[in-house]
């Protein structure tokens, strides 16, 4: 939450629709920019909206939060607003159709049945992947790729010398 270059981070609720709203915000004033010149493509550097339970925060925003992020599916590409989410809920209610016809690349893990792995990348596969923590992911278009798991403390090192890097700025 508190690294230099997070613009919002959310724990509730209303935490993260106001996040969705910066992220909508940021978008809109791209794509007018890009209007304004006549360009297609925004110039500058992308912003990604991470959201580590797609599930959780559809359950508990409902539709509040499913249109932002619709919104920004359809149209974050051009502006290089960019959407991460993970779920551990692979099943329709899980990944909304508005939501997943807009993704440019969608990668399972280990999941139980070919129902949920084509839930989550579009076809059969995932269900023979290693289980969790074997490092093995499928993506849409039937790539393997070796994945790995970053110890916490790694995780701490990185984020104390991006802390550091900050205070010198």
């Amino acid at each position: 939450a508190d690294l230099p270059h997070t613009i919002g981070f959310a724990i509730n609720e209303e935490e993260a629709i106001t996040a969705l709203d910066k992220a909508i915000s940021i978008m809109q004033n791209r794509l007018d920019e890009m209007r304004s010149k006549g360009e297609t493509m925004f110039a500058g550097a992308d912003v990604y909206v991470v959201i580590d339970e797609l599930g959780f925060l559809l359950q508990s925003c409902g539709q509040d939060a499913l249109k932002r992020l619709t919104l920004i599916s359809q149209q974050g590409r051009a502006a290089k607003v960019h959407l991460l989410m993970a779920t551990q809920n692979p099943s329709k209610k899980g990944i909304p159709a508005a939501i997943q016809q807009n993704m440019t690349c969608m990668v399972g893990l280990s999941c139980k049945s070919d129902i949920e792995s084509r839930q989550i990348i579009g076809k059969s596969g995932c269900e023979f992947l290693p289980k969790h923590g074997e490092g093995i992911m499928l993506t849409d278009d039937w790539q393997r790729i070796a994945v790995y798991m970053t110890p916490d403390a790694d995780i701490k090192s990185r984020i104390a010398w991006w802390m550091d890097k900050s205070k010198c700025v």
